[in-house]
């Protein structure tokens, strides 16, 4: 602590300790603040070592100078509250009228409830702003200001977010698509050379391999029983070729089956016998689908909007 400093708060402390301020005589007890009548926090008269280098002579807890007396309070700076309140109202009234203009939002006949609600707002921010330490709480509603900001470009854009989101997903997790129009979706192949799409069956998530050479949605058995299809219940009369020879398989139906945003009702599907590493998507989706293409490794599937 510099000793011209500390010289300075000790005279101060000991104007204070006498009761006289710069006004005149204070009432006040030795060695409490003429404010607000407090001892110092933990060693009393010594008021110095609680105050930081840029706010010398001022109380730690009512946050005023040791100098101001309660019927002819100031700033810092020497600018009463009344006048920093008049400036903040007028301020704000301004940016609001003139935000008016821009987005005429209010109109002084049909909404005066509202206006009289913003100016009781714009009233307690001004007298928040007054009470002290002026610059510390105009830093503070900025923040506030910027937070509330950000929320509200947030929620205006959130629809070009979840798209964002939608995408950064098809890019690191191809199987769950991007959106390429209010009809279509885009599938960029894995990195075992296939295409794999993840659908929502019956509300179970279930990861398929595209097959256009099969005949039908094939669900794995694991998968079945995920969706509750009990193998012991389970007819599997139904043969199909496939490069590993005859299979057998038992015709289902998925009542509901869902890939994004596309929805499709009462899907015939069938349960493999044999284990599977993971379901097909065959011909069966495909044939309710408007069209499909396969471009550059992208599948794309468009189907009808209803």
């Amino acid at each position: 602590m510099p000793l011209a400093w500390r010289r300075d708060n000790v005279q101060a402390k000991d104007r204070i300790v006498k009761g006289l301020s710069k006004e005149g005589p204070v009432t006040a007890q030795p060695n409490k603040c003429p404010n607000c009548h407090k001892a110092p926090p933990n060693r009393e008269n010594d008021w110095a070592l609680y105050m930081p280098d840029d706010e010398a002579g001022r109380c730690p807890h009512c946050d005023r100078s040791f100098s101001e007396s309660r019927t002819g309070r100031t700033l810092a700076g020497g600018v009463p509250p009344i006048l920093v309140f008049g400036i903040s109202m007028a301020v704000l009234c301004g940016l609001m009228v003139w935000l008016n203009t821009i987005f005429d939002v209010l109109s002084f006949k049909e909404d005066p409830g509202q206006i009289v609600y913003e100016l009781i707002f714009v009233g307690f921010v001004s007298a928040y702003i007054a009470s002290g330490r002026t610059a510390a709480k105009l830093k503070a509603l900025a923040a506030w200001a910027a937070i509330f900001l950000m929320a509200m470009l947030v929620y205006a854009y959130r629809h070009d977010l979840a798209a964002v989101k939608d995408r950064v997903l098809g890019a690191l997790i191809p199987e769950f698509g991007t959106t390429a129009a209010e009809d279509a979706l885009q599938f960029h192949v894995g990195e075992d050379g296939h295409f794999h799409i993840r659908a929502m069956v019956n509300g179970v998530p279930i990861r398929f391999l595209v097959d256009t050479g099969a005949s039908h949605i094939v669900l794995a058995p694991r998968d079945a029983e995920r969706l509750g299809l009990k193998r012991e219940r389970l007819d599997f009369n139904r043969i199909y070729a496939t490069a590993n020879g005859p299979v057998r398989g038992a015709s289902v139906r998925v009542d509901d089956f869902r890939v994004g945003p596309l929805r499709l009702k009462h899907v015939n599907a069938s349960v493999n016998e044999t284990p599977m590493r993971e379901s097909l998507l065959g011909m069966t989706f495909f044939n309710r689908l408007e069209r499909f293409t396969v471009e550059d490794d992208v599948l794309t599937i468009h189907w009808a909007q209803r």
